[in-house]
């Protein structure tokens, strides 16, 4: 086990960490389910990857120490479809807040929530503004989804998928899959969704803006669940965006550990 998880530490090794200043990445993920051909644990599975991979770069400059992945977030877009279990807001928001309150009550001042599923993102948000309301200033609590952390360019350039075929169970996430755990992918049964919108004013995908933020299901209007294009997903591609996200997070992990609010802005 890599010595910078939290599960295979001991109490002692974890006070030696914060003693140090170490950065708590906490990991969250979902059960819910990706379309006919992947697995409903996918989204907490990369997630978990990714933040796994950054600890291990990032402590080449900085101590990190990684909490287990939080695999229950909000999926209720997702129930019409089975297996996909879910928390209400409010509950996922107190499990956050507790996962926060813990780390801080031991000691750690950096917090960053590592956010791998598109429906926690607003609740992850108020969570993080309460934990800073509750905390005060001395502990700095952060949430990023990692495809959103500066990976748009590099993205579009590795892509094949027309705009939309990256959101759900498409291009790549697939490919995180085909490389990560290929036996888990169905790839008889990837069907390819992308939805023409009729309006410049809201649709789905990681890289197209929704100007308008609507509330939905995915049942509204994908029968089998995918939205994008899982037919041009590849074990390579995701090999790399794998590594490409990793080496982000850990850029970040390595500055955020020196920040504190003064540092993050001059005088007007």
């Amino acid at each position: 086990m890599e010595p910078f998880l939290l599960e295979g530490m001991s109490y002692e090794e974890v006070g030696w960490a914060v003693e140090a200043g170490a950065v708590a990445l906490a990991p969250v993920g979902s059960l819910e389910q990706h379309g006919r051909h992947l697995p409903l644990g996918t989204d907490s599975r990369i997630v978990t990857h990714i933040a796994h991979e950054a600890a291990k770069r990032a402590s080449e400059k900085v101590r990190v120490v990684v909490a287990p992945t939080v695999w229950l977030g909000c999926s209720h877009h997702h129930m019409e479809f089975p297996g996909t279990l879910s928390l209400d807001r409010e509950a996922f928001i107190g499990v956050i807040k507790d996962v926060g309150r813990c780390l801080a009550r031991h000691g750690f001042r950096r917090v960053l929530f590592l956010n791998g599923h598109r429906g926690n993102s607003n609740p992850l948000k108020v969570a993080v503004d309460q934990l800073r309301d509750e905390l005060g200033e001395g502990v700095l609590v952060a949430l990023v989804t990692y495809w959103e952390l500066n990976l748009g360019e590099d993205v579009a350039r590795m892509r094949d998928s027309a705009p939309g075929g990256i959101s759900h169970a498409g291009e790549m996430e697939t490919s995180c899959m085909l490389y990560l755990e290929p036996e888990l992918v169905r790839r008889e049964r990837q069907h390819r969704f992308v939805p023409r919108w009729k309006t410049r004013n809201f649709g789905l995908g990681w890289y197209e803006p929704s100007p308008v933020y609507l509330g939905f299901h995915v049942r509204d209007f994908s029968e089998t669940g995918e939205v994008g294009d899982p037919t041009v997903a590849t074990a390579e591609k995701g090999r790399k965006f794998l590594e490409l996200a990793a080496e982000r997070v850990a850029e970040f992990l390595v500055e955020f550990a020196s920040w504190s609010m003064p540092d993050l802005y001059e005088g007007g």
